[in-house]
Order: C-alpha cells, then sequence, then structure tokens
C-alpha cells in the first residue's frame, strides 16, 4: 500500500481485539465474533471519527444487526502505543484468525463514557449465547475510561498513526456522522442496562456452546438420569404385577368352590335345619360378595389399565417435546454458524475492497500532483523564455 500524504484525509476499517478492566481483565473480539475499529481522520477539518462495531444476532431479525461503541474525540485525553507485553491469545487471533503479521496496540484514555448506538426504532434483543454475552460486554467497555485496541501493525502507515496520537485532541465529532449510519436512517443511543452485584465472565472465558445431548435410547434400559415423573397415587398393587392378580384370581376361585360345595351340602340334606338355613343365608351373602368383589376387580382393571395408556401417553409427548427441542436447538447453532461464516467471508471481502480503493485513490491523489507540478513548471519555463 502506498504511503498517502499527510493532509489527505483517511479512513480505516480493520479487524480489532479490545481489553479493558471492570472488576476483571476483560476482552472482547474473539473467534467467530467480528470487533472492527472504523477510524476516519481529516486533519485539514480537524476533524474524526473514532467507532467500534459489532454485529449481534437479535431475536427480532433473521440476519446480524451492527451495534456501534461511539468514542467521541471532544473526550480523548490522549491516545498512544502501548508498549507491554502482547497477550499470548490476543496474538494467536489476531494472526490465525484475522491474518495478522505483527500486532500493534494503542491506549485510549478518556474523560467520559463512550456510547452504544444502534439503528433508530430497532429492537435490540439479542439471542441468547454469544450475541448477548458480547452486548454485555461491549456495555462493560462503555463504562470505563481507559481501554486498549489490539489490531494488525500493518492496518495503519506511520503518518495515519502520528495524526491519530498527535491531532487528536484538535479533533471534532465529523458533521453528521450519526444521521448517515444503517444507510441513512439513523441511529439512537442505548441505555445501559441495570447492573448486577456480580461482574459477569469476559466474553472470551465463556465456555463454548455444550454438545448435543445424546441420542435417546433404544432399548427399554435408561442411558442416563431418570425422568422426573408424577406421583403415583397409593395403591394396593401396580396393574403391571402378574403376581397379585393371579392371587385375587386365586382367592376368588376358592371361594367360588366353596359356596359350590356348601350348596351341594345343602341341597343333600332331607330337611333343612334351622342352623342349614342360616348356612344357606350367609352362603348367599357370601356369593353377593363374590359378585361385588369380582365387579370391583374389573372396575380396578379397567382404570389401571386407562392410566398407563395415560401415562404412556405422556412420556411419549413428553419424548417428542425433548427431541423438537433439540432438533430446535441443533438448527438455531447451525443456522448461528452459517451466518458467522458468511459474515466474516463478506468482511474480508469488504475490507480488501476498502485497502484496494484507498489504494487507487492515494495513487490518483499522487499522479495529480505530479501532474499538477509538471503543469507549474511548464508554465513558469514558458514565462521565462516570453519575458526573456
Amino acid at each position: 500500500m502506498a504511503s498517502p500524504e499527510p493532509d489527505v484525509p483517511f479512513s480505516v476499517s480493520v479487524p480489532v481485539v479490545a481489553e479493558w478492566r471492570e472488576s476483571n481483565v476483560r476482552c472482547l473480539g474473539f473467534g467467530s465474533q467480528s470487533l472492527t475499529l472504523e477510524l476516519h481522520i481529516d486533519a485539514t477539518e480537524s476533524q474524526a471519527s473514532l467507532r467500534l462495531r459489532l454485529p449481534l444476532a437479535l431475536a427480532d431479525y433473521r440476519k446480524k444487526r451492527n451495534v456501534y461503541l461511539l468514542v467521541s474525540p471532544e473526550h480523548v485525553l490522549g491516545v498512544r502505543e502501548n508498549d507491554g507485553p502482547i497477550p499470548d491469545r490476543v496474538r494467536d487471533d489476531l494472526i490465525k484468525n484475522k491474518g495478522a503479521s505483527d500486532i500493534l496496540s494503542i491506549c485510549f484514555e478518556l474523560n467520559q463514557h463512550s456510547v452504544l448506538i444502534a439503528q433508530s426504532g430497532a429492537t435490540i434483543r439479542p439471542k441468547r449465547g454469544p450475541s448477548e454475552a458480547a452486548l454485555e460486554a461491549l456495555h462493560s467497555l462503555t463504562r470505563t475510561t481507559s481501554f486498549v485496541l489490539y489490531l494488525s501493525k500493518d492496518s495503519l502507515h506511520e503518518r495515519q498513526l502520528q495524526s491519530l496520537y498527535t491531532l487528536v485532541d484538535a479533533f471534532t465529532l465529523t458533521t453528521g456522522e450519526l444521521e448517515s449510519l444503517y444507510g441513512g436512517k439513523g441511529a439512537t443511543v442505548l441505555p445501559q442496562p441495570e447492573t448486577t452485584a456480580e461482574s459477569p465472565p469476559s466474553y472470551d472465558e465463556l465456555a463454548p456452546s455444550p454438545p448435543p445431548p445424546p441420542a435417546l435410547p433404544l432399548s427399554g434400559e435408561p442411558s442416563g438420569p431418570p425422568v422426573k415423573k408424577r406421583k403415583r397415587s397409593p395403591g394396593p398393587a401396580d396393574s403391571k404385577d402378574p403376581a397379585w392378580r393371579t392371587s385375587i384370581q386365586q382367592r376368588l376361585d376358592a371361594l367360588t368352590q366353596m359356596v359350590g360345595a356348601v350348596r351341594k351340602e345343602i341341597a343333600s340334606a332331607a330337611a333343612p335345619a334351622p342352623e342349614t338355613q342360616d348356612l344357606a343365608s350367609h352362603v348367599n351373602e357370601l356369593a353377593a360378595e363374590i359378585g361385588v368383589l369380582r365387579e370391583q376387580v374389573g372396575r380396578m382393571e379397567e382404570r389401571l389399565e386407562k392410566k398407563l395408556e395415560s401415562r404412556l401417553a405422556e412420556a411419549t409427548e413428553e419424548m417428542l417435546e425433548r427431541v423438537e427441542q433439540r432438533l430446535e436447538k441443533q438448527r438455531e447453532e447451525v443456522a448461528d454458524d452459517v451466518d458467522d461464516k458468511l459474515y466474516l467471508r463478506d468482511q474480508e471481502w469488504e475490507a480488501r475492497l476498502d485497502d484496494t480503493l484507498l489504494d487507487m485513490k492515494e495513487e490518483a491523489l499522487l499522479r495529480v500532483n505530479e501532474e499538477m507540478q509538471t503543469v507549474e513548471d511548464s508554465i513558469r519555463d514558458d514565462l521565462r523564455r516570453a519575458l526573456s
């Protein structure tokens, strides 16, 4: 890339990793979360624009939406190159994932907190997971007045860095910057969320998404902790216990045989004695009780069968619901992963296009300056010859 003239306005858009301290050291911009520094400086007009762009997956939109952290130049106390060591995780991420060959560390000191801005009218409700953690981290970054940006050293020329270091105190916010965002739809400031007593973990420290749950067992044996079921109401026995049903049936058969034997003895007597009549009455009562008992057993079996069918239907419904939830979660994870990869590819092409356009612009300006110098020299020579 050709070196620009010192007073030529320039704009850069480069991937960065941000680091700051709240209750602990926090970072943002690792892995698939693309944190981008968008910087524009016009030294001739003493104007500058400094913002960090972060795409988020929102619950109310299919595609990711950009949220910006805006730093007003009037609130910048100083910008300097940080001579501290580069953390290994930052170096690895910028070199392996973002194509940097050497790392530059820039420290920003502010006298007032920065703000988050989003498209006017947009509902900023991030999906649970990485986007939710990233937005929380971005809110945390707005609450600090000192942060460090790590970026590729090839992203800025030495003259551009000097403009950033030495003229930042004279810069003002570029006119109409907020109105020009989001395709001219305008932007609005996001309010700070309610703070919690304990600071959440930094975004890069969050554990990766858990692996998908194991497949449901096909056999009757459980492959994991048992699923909680409703407590059964206490009863004499379970309908699945064949021993209980056999015992009831045996008792009924024995009573039936006893009734039959007694009836035979009564029928064989020549004349019914009072004791025989009492015995016959008792046998009839016993037979009636046996009939009632048989009816009760039949109704109990029907109720138990209905309960078994109901519980089987509930278990089947619960299993299908769990399977659907797992499939939905996997679909969301796959969709988020595809969106991240597509966005990173678009960002890479956009960065290449910006670099190419900037090179062409700088080369064109140099050629124009050279042509103007040649024309001026030619005019001076013609004037000298005309006067001599």
